[in-house]
């Protein structure tokens, strides 16, 4: 299935140390792409080659519940055209089309939770990636089949947790609930086996983290991440409306992985 996503484009580049530019937040200098070393006739048509591509998604996205079935949570109505920034060295070289639109990335929250878990494993909450995530998740999600299932596997997508969470089964059967997005049914297989790019088993994956952290994923994303490296402060990451658990007496909430039923991410300027 093709996304809209923001085309933010990164070129990796090194600089001496007495050079170096760290931008300012929300204050990107920008600079001619030639002053970088960089052919503008080349970076131009990458652009162009990028706008010329633009996803098949109609710009209107109120058909999201028969693409994806049942809604969790809201979601945009439309879509802005293809648009991104190029960033090289620090500094913006390009930008082309509306780069402060609001729209739908779908699964950009995979990245921030496989950087959550770094974080874990980091600071000793996560002992080892081979570990069984039952070992220190006890709250009946690991049980029977899902006893087997590591750190490991969740991240790389293969966990094959067999369940419900939030309304939504793991496998994916049902056009009520899945609407374009169901598959045929299948047999589980054994965990680390088989990849298969699943929401439910991903957002099983956020919860699991928000157990180890004891803090709902947000917060520790902030804390441990955007705050030390002078990150926005405009970025939101909103639950579906029914996933929140108890936490020592408070109501928290576990997000998701993915915006599939419900617009989960934003990131501000």
């Amino acid at each position: 299935m093709k996304r809209c996503l923001l085309a933010v484009l990164f070129t990796a580049g090194t600089v001496s140390a007495q050079s170096s530019y760290f931008p300012p937040a929300g204050s990107w200098a920008h600079k001619q792409p030639a002053e970088l070393g960089l052919d503008p006739v080349k970076l131009g048509a990458a652009i162009a080659w990028a706008q010329a591509h633009e996803t098949e998604r109609a710009l209107d996205f109120s058909d999201q519940e028969k693409t994806f079935g049942t809604r969790l949570g809201s979601m945009p109505t439309r879509r802005a055209h293809t648009n991104g920034m190029v960033i090289y060295k620090g500094f913006v070289v390009a930008e082309f089309g509306d780069t402060s639109a609001v729209d739908p990335t779908y699964s950009v929250a995979k990245s921030i939770l496989a950087t959550i878990a770094g974080v874990a494993v980091r600071d000793g909450r996560i002992a080892s990636l081979i570990d069984p995530v039952g070992k220190s998740v006890v709250d009946g999600g690991y049980a029977g089949p899902n006893a087997g299932i590591t750190w490991q596997h969740h991240l790389q997508q293969e966990s094959e947790w067999q369940g419900s969470l939030w309304g939504k089964n793991a496998d994916f059967i049902g056009a009520a609930a899945f609407g374009a997005g169901e598959r045929k049914p299948r047999a589980a297989l054994a965990p680390g086996t088989f990849f298969e790019y699943n929401d439910v088993r991903i957002n099983r994956f956020a919860l699991s983290l928000l157990r180890v952290f004891d803090q709902p994923l947000p917060e520790v994303f902030q804390e441990e991440v955007m705050g030390p490296i002078g990150a926005s402060s405009s970025w939101k990451w909103v639950p579906y409306t029914n996933s929140y658990v108890d936490l020592h007496g408070r109501q928290a909430a576990s997000v998701s992985g993915g915006t599939r039923w419900g617009f989960n991410s934003f990131f501000g300027t």
